[in-house]
């Protein structure tokens, strides 16, 4: 435990906070979290993998000369 202190305190002090208070620890972890898991980073992430996964998916699709839908459906939410 005193390790987190330490490096809760070393961030305290580079970002220029003269004291270290449950506020501060509460903005530091928000922002870390926000910045993995934010809608801004989902974005940035998922976004153009989903993209791909989908053209990809109809790619495929369009080879084919029909598509049983309920079981290509089926398929998709098991990717």
């Amino acid at each position: 435990m005193p390790e987190v202190v330490y490096f809760f305190r070393e961030q305290a002090f580079k970002q220029g906070e003269s004291r270290l208070d449950g506020a501060y620890i509460h903005k530091y972890v928000r922002n870390l979290t926000l910045s993995y898991f934010g809608a801004k980073s989902l974005k940035e992430k998922l976004l153009p993998q989903l993209e791909e996964w989908v053209h990809k998916t109809l790619s495929t699709w369009s080879s084919h000369e029909s598509i049983e839908v309920k079981d290509a459906a089926a398929a998709m939410n098991l990717m």
